[in-house]
C-alpha cells in the first residue's frame, strides 16, 4: 500500500492541531488535498538532494512550448494533456524549474556540514515507519490506540546503543527584507512547529527500536545565492518538541474518544494586543490556546 493512503496519523495532520485547533484538524482530515506546484517542486528538491540517482532516472523535462516565460510549467490545456500521458512515477519539471533544483542540490552538496551529514553511511531516505500509540485518558475515558506513521527524510538504520540521527530537509524562501539568518530560521521552526515534527519522527523511530540522539534540519534557500544552513536542534528545543508532540497526541486521542472537535475558543475571550505592541521582545506565535 502507498504511504499516503496507508492508515496512520501523521505529523502533517497533528501540525494542524498544533497551529490551529481540533476543529481545523477535523476539516483537514475530511478534505481531499489536491497536488500543487509547491508540492511538486518540494518533492523534486527532496529527490535531487536525498536520492540523486532516483531523481536523475525519473526526471522528465517538459517541452519548451509547454512552459511559461518565467520558466515554470504551463497550466494550458496542451500542458495538462501532455501531463496525463506522463508516467505517475516521473518527476515532471519545466526547464527553468530543473535548473533551479540543480542549483539547490549543488549548493547542499557543496556545503561542508550538510554534505558530510548526508554522506553518513547508514542513513535511509524516506523510509515509512508505522507504530501504535496507546494513550491513557482520564475522566472516565478508556485507552485509545492510535495507528501512527512517519516518513523521515533521512534516518539512521539503527543498531547503535547511543542512538542515531534523523534529518529533515527544508527548502526555504527568502525576501530582501527578510534574508536568511539563524534568528529567522529559529522563528520559522517555532512558528511552523518543525521541532514537533522532528519529535514525531524521533518518537516513531524509538517505537521501532531505532532511538535518535540527534535531530537535524538542513535548510536550503530556494533562490540565489542558494545558501544552505545545517542546524542541530538544541536540547531545550527537543524537549519542547517532545512535549508538543505528546500534547497534540493526547488532544487528538481525547477528541476521538469524545467525538468532539472544538474550535479555538467556545466561550467569550478577552482580546489583547500582541506582546510586541507593548514594547516587549515580540510574539513568536507558539502559544497553543485551544482546549479539549
Amino acid at each position: 500500500m502507498h504511504y499516503q493512503t496507508s492508515p496512520g496519523l501523521r505529523w502533517s495532520d497533528l501540525r494542524v492541531l498544533a497551529t490551529a485547533s481540533p476543529l481545523a484538524l477535523r476539516h483537514h482530515l475530511d478534505t481531499a488535498h489536491a497536488d500543487t506546484t509547491a508540492y511538486r517542486l518540494g518533492r523534486a528538491i527532496h529527490l535531487a538532494v536525498l536520492q540523486p540517482d532516483v531523481y536523475a532516472a525519473s526526471l522528465t523535462v517538459a517541452p519548451p512550448e509547454l512552459t511559461t516565460a518565467s520558466g515554470a510549467l504551463s497550466a494550458s490545456r496542451a500542458a495538462v494533456a501532455w501531463l496525463a500521458e506522463v508516467p505517475p512515477s516521473a518527476t515532471v519539471l519545466a526547464a527553468g524549474e530543473a535548473a533551479e533544483i540543480d542549483a539547490i542540490a549543488a549548493a547542499v552538496a557543496a556545503h561542508p556540514a550538510a554534505s558530510a551529514l548526508l554522506a553518513t553511511p547508514d542513513l535511509v531516505a524516506e523510509e515509512p515507519i508505522h507504530w501504535d500509540e496507546h494513550v491513557w485518558l482520564g475522566g472516565g475515558l478508556d485507552e485509545v490506540v492510535i495507528a501512527c506513521k512517519a516518513r523521515p527524510d533521512l534516518a539512521s538504520a539503527g543498531g547503535t546503543d547511543t542512538g542515531g540521527v534523523v534529518v529533515d530537509l527544508k527548502s526555504t524562501a527568502t525576501r530582501a527584507d527578510h534574508p536568511l539568518s539563524i534568528g529567522g530560521l529559529s522563528a520559522t521552526m517555532a512558528r511552523l512547529a518543525y521541532h514537533g515534527q522532528l519529535a514525531w519522527y524521533a518518537r516513531g523511530l524509538a517505537a521501532v527500536g531505532r532511538p535518535v540522539a540527534r535531530r537535524v534540519i538542513v535548510w536550503a534557500q530556494k533562490s540565489a545565492p542558494y545558501d544552505v544552513v545545517c542546524t542541530t536542534l538544541a536540547e531545550g528545543a527537543c524537549e519542547i518538541g517532545d512535549a508538543l508532540a505528546e500534547q497534540c497526541l493526547c488532544a487528538y486521542a481525547t477528541c476521538v474518544a469524545r467525538g468532539e472537535w472544538p474550535g479555538v475558543a467556545a466561550a467569550d475571550v478577552t482580546l489583547d494586543l500582541p506582546r510586541w505592541a507593548y514594547g516587549g521582545d515580540g510574539d513568536d506565535g507558539t502559544d497553543y490556546d485551544w482546549e479539549v
